[in-house]
């Protein structure tokens, strides 16, 4: 999709956020709530975002439903795809243009998704909520599992585009 805009041949052309989905919400919901996480970060960052749901490996954890979520790294214009969306700046670049760092940025997005996820969780009455914050600042003395992703074939077939 984006290839054509860049100069580079090890440009990237997608920015990858890789959610957990509450395993609690039946797939129709999870859909809806990617929608509306897809379109903060579409009308954020003026981009194209792509999400893709996967399914639990079948050797894993049955709940690890998650998803792929991809956004264009150029702004969307009427002519196609533009300038490098403002998450793809630099900091030097970014604070010439008011911007906080980038750093900081993704734990914007990484709370957004944590108020999304938890409002959609409340609004179906289960009493579940995600904490985007670290294991170690919630208090909780493990080690993150690993994940363990589909083998190829194993992709689910909700696939959308927003933009």
């Amino acid at each position: 999709m984006g290839e054509e805009a860049e100069r580079r041949r090890d440009s990237r052309v997608a920015r990858e956020h890789e959610v957990a989905l509450p395993h609690e919400l039946p797939k129709a919901e999870q859909v809806k709530l990617l929608r509306a996480f897809a379109g903060e970060i579409a009308n954020r960052y003026n981009v194209t975002v792509d999400f893709v749901l996967h399914r639990p490996h079948r050797n894993g954890d049955a709940r690890n439903f998650h998803a792929h979520v991809y956004a264009t790294t150029r702004e969307v214009t009427p002519t196609g795809l533009g300038p490098k969306a403002s998450i793809e700046l630099s900091d030097t670049d970014r604070f010439k243009r008011g911007l906080e760092s980038g750093r900081k940025e993704i734990k914007f997005m990484r709370d957004r998704w944590e108020v999304i996820a938890n409002e959609h969780l409340k609004e179906h009455g289960i009493e579940a909520r995600i904490d985007a914050r670290s294991l170690a600042i919630q208090g909780i003395e493990r080690l993150p599992t690993t994940h363990l992703g589909a083998p190829c074939g194993e992709w689910s077939d909700v696939d959308f585009r927003l933009r």
